[in-house]
Formats: C-alpha cells, sequence, structure tokens
C-alpha cells in the first residue's frame, strides 16, 4: 500500500475539519418554535474557518513534530490552522522575512520555509503547496466550499436562509 502524498494528506485533514467544524454548526439550529414555525436562519460556521481577503492557502511540512499547517496571509495579518486549533495572528515587525505574532504563537515566514513557535515548542517548516482561495465573488451566496478528487466530489453550503 503506498504512503499518501502530502497534497493527499493536507487536503484530506483540511477539508475533514471544516467538515466536522461546518456540521457541528448545522446542528445548532434552531427547532421549530411552539407556533409550528421554525426559525428562518442559516447556520453560521466560526470566522476562523474562512481565509478572510487571502488570495491563497499555504500548506506547510514541519518537523521535529512531523505536522502539517495551512496559513492564509492577509494585508496585516496571517491565519494559521493546525491539528491544535486556529488563531489569527497579526504582523509584526522584523528585519526580514514576514513575521506573524499573537502572544507565545508566532510564524517566521522567510519565502519557502518558516519557523513556527508555539509554548508546545518549535516548527521549522518547509512550504509543500499551494491553493487558490475562493472568493464570494467566484461563488456568491455560498458560505462553504469543498472539493476532492478520486473520485471527484464538490460540496456547497448556501448563505441563503431557507424558505
Amino acid at each position: 500500500m503506498s504512503k499518501p502524498n502530502i497534497e493527499t494528506r493536507l487536503t484530506t485533514g483540511l477539508v475533514a475539519g471544516l467538515a466536522a467544524l461546518a456540521l457541528s454548526g448545522c446542528a445548532a439550529t434552531s427547532a421549530p418554535s411552539s407556533t409550528g414555525t421554525a426559525d428562518a436562519k442559516a447556520p453560521l460556521l466560526p470566522s476562523s474557518l474562512f481565509a478572510g481577503d487571502a488570495e491563497r492557502f499555504d500548506g506547510w511540512r514541519c518537523s521535529p513534530a512531523n505536522q502539517n499547517l495551512v496559513t492564509a496571509v492577509n494585508d496585516e495579518s496571517l491565519r494559521l490552522w493546525s491539528m491544535h486549533g486556529a488563531w489569527q495572528l497579526p504582523q509584526a515587525i522584523v528585519a526580514s522575512g514576514a513575521r506573524y505574532q499573537q502572544g507565545d504563537i508566532s510564524l517566521w515566514n522567510r519565502g519557502d520555509k518558516a519557523q513556527v513557535e508555539t509554548p508546545r515548542g518549535q516548527l521549522q517548516c518547509q512550504l509543500a503547496q499551494q491553493r487558490q482561495a475562493f472568493t464570494r465573488a467566484e461563488y456568491p451566496d455560498v458560505m462553504f466550499l469543498g472539493r476532492g478528487n478520486e473520485p471527484g466530489w464538490m460540496i456547497k453550503l448556501s448563505s441563503q436562509t431557507p424558505k
């Protein structure tokens, strides 16, 4: 049996995590009221799931923990996703590269290499892949879009209120 490549593992992990959060968000929708009518609200997903204004997602392979991270850079901040959670790190001042820090969590990016520091320790990361982030202009009325391969599939969660 062949070992899955980094692209497959990053895509599978990100999609599985986002799908689990999406489904748990859907479970929190309100039940019908005592008058027999349902509240007409679309489920809300946490903003930490979205890339904001970022144009792309970057997938990182990190050691020594053999951990994969996903980042998305906006104008003045970076969104960081790992198996331990999601953070939005504001940009910090640095002599070279780009550094983002929030409290005791930081990411210092120098091209295709990055260093992540957390209370758990330090990771040395190598850029593994980049993916375009879809925008609301490309997919209006869609609050979540997931795609995969082998076999090909796509899921779109509407942001429209049910009628």
